[in-house]
């Protein structure tokens, strides 16, 4: 987004028309980059389902791109995905975490590890 935003700083003057063929091709770029990595953790791990969830999962590019590529992939994976008032960032994830840790941890002893993985086996 970054780069994006330096881009357009950089010019001078930009139209409406510009302005709006970059954020699709932003957004095109993001949605393929976004598919393209789960793909890879779903062949990987090979989950019976997959959860598009958070604000993104508002992004009707994205579920629709999203859905074309799992059935082109053959994969079996079922991709659910809420509506878009059930959407929010990091909601699920949230409510994820309360539900499997529900003991109350204070927020001065939360750690966050980057390197945590979905599978036991590292």
């Amino acid at each position: 987004k970054t780069a994006v935003m330096r881009e357009v700083e950089s010019k001078h003057s930009i139209t409406t028309s510009e302005r709006s063929e970059l954020a699709a091709q932003v957004q095109e770029a993001i949605v393929d980059v976004l598919i393209t990595k789960s793909l890879k953790a779903i062949k990987k791990y090979k989950p019976k389902s997959f959860l598009l969830s958070g604000g993104v999962a508002a992004n009707k590019r994205l579920k629709k791109k999203f859905g074309l590529a799992l059935k082109q992939s053959k994969l079996k994976t079922k991709l659910y995905v809420p509506e878009p008032k059930l959407c929010t960032d990091n909601a699920s994830y949230i409510a994820s975490c309360a539900f499997f840790n529900p003991s109350i941890t204070p927020w001065k002893n939360v750690y966050a590890n980057p390197q945590l993985t979905i599978s036991s086996s590292v």
